[in-house]
């Protein structure tokens, strides 16, 4: 199980997926950069208070309920400051981040691998990251 997963996709799945098969552990860290449609349209305000009662009211309930993972809506999460991407790569390095791949990767900086890469990351079948190799 992991600490934590970043969810830079969307929707409600993955949240629920974790949830059901343990895949975060129990004091484990789900985080969603956006909400639970991957492709959303917000045409009033009304939409826009749905939108954000969902993300907060799961967050608040997370928070509260020391059974399952937290809910963490972080809508400044790619918000990099100075050193941010040094420090990460240092706690690679060190082994206290894992940074799961997908087997399929890398795939060639071409038109049909990075097709097919878009189709395995849409299609949520993906076992990790998906990586594009620019140039070695």
């Amino acid at each position: 199980a992991f600490d934590i997963i970043l969810d830079t996709v969307g929707g409600k799945g993955p949240w629920i997926q974790a949830r059901r098969t343990r895949t975060l552990k129990r004091n484990g860290r789900f985080v969603v950069m956006n909400g639970d449609e991957s492709h959303m349209q917000i045409h009033n305000s009304w939409q826009a208070m749905q939108f954000m009662f969902r993300l907060v009211g799961r967050q608040l309930w997370t928070s509260m309920c020391p059974f399952v993972p937290n809910y963490i809506w972080h809508a400044n999460a790619l918000d990099l400051k100075p050193g941010n991407l040094q420090e990460m790569s240092r706690l690679v390095e060190q082994g206290k981040v894992q940074v799961v791949l997908d087997p399929m990767t890398p795939v060639p900086f071409e038109r049909e691998p990075i097709r097919n890469a878009f189709k395995l990351m849409e299609s949520r079948h993906a076992h990790g990251k998906v990586v594009v190799e620019i140039q070695e």
